[in-house]
């Protein structure tokens, strides 16, 4: 039985305002994403949901609460949703890390896919992690429709798994916080129907960290 699958990047932070690796750090939403969570809840209300995931991190549950309460649901936590742990890198920017870590910061921008900044996780167990993850979701909830508000990671290698690209293609599809992404699967089978939808924002620009602001 077909799955249908509403996949939703938490709202905006302070971090991601200020271009910083977030990766597993518990930041929550600012005051734009807490305007993004509501706009997320008004869009999705025409639609029929069986169930909402979220991870653990309290951005994802910022995102995902308006979302359950309009639905009448509770929001299910799933701790391997979370982002990628990114380690040492973690509170830093990307110019910061690249001045403290010049190799590690190749090694990072080049997808190696086993690299793992120290205390962190590597591209291959992050890809895992998601895969086995949502494939449960998937199994778990055949013949419904499930919302799952997690993170820019993740939802970047569900994009992978659905298209088969390798963790190491650089990245050119758009990820924005807040917006959400529709697709369908059969067994382990993903297929994207529509990706990277903002009517809900409003035409406010939206952050993704692949090229600042979209």
């Amino acid at each position: 039985m077909q799955t249908k699958l509403w996949l939703i990047r938490h709202g905006e932070t302070h971090w991601n305002a200020g271009s910083r690796i977030q990766g597993s750090t518990d930041i929550p939403l600012n005051p734009t994403g807490l305007r993004q969570a509501q706009a997320v809840a008004g869009w999705m209300q025409p639609q029929e949901i069986q169930a909402v995931y979220s991870s653990g991190l309290q951005r994802a549950q910022q995102t995902a609460t308006p979302l359950a309460i309009s639905k009448g649901l509770s929001v299910d936590i799933h701790v391997n949703l979370a982002e990628r742990n990114f380690g040492e890198f973690q509170g830093l920017t990307p110019d910061e890390i690249y001045r403290r870590f010049p190799e590690k910061y190749t090694s990072w921008q080049s997808r190696e896919p086993d690299f793992c900044p120290q205390d962190g996780e590597s591209l291959t167990d992050f890809y895992s992690r998601v895969r086995d993850a949502i494939q449960g979701i998937i199994t778990r909830h055949a013949g419904e429709t499930v919302a799952v508000v997690t993170h820019g990671g993740v939802l970047d290698i569900v994009y992978r798994i659905a298209n088969q690209l390798s963790v190491q293609l650089a990245r050119n599809w758009s990820i924005g916080n807040a917006a959400i992404h529709q697709a369908r699967a059969i067994g382990d089978q993903i297929e994207i129907l529509r990706w990277g939808i903002q009517d809900h924002l409003e035409g406010q620009s939206v952050r993704d960290e692949l090229g600042g602001i979209s």
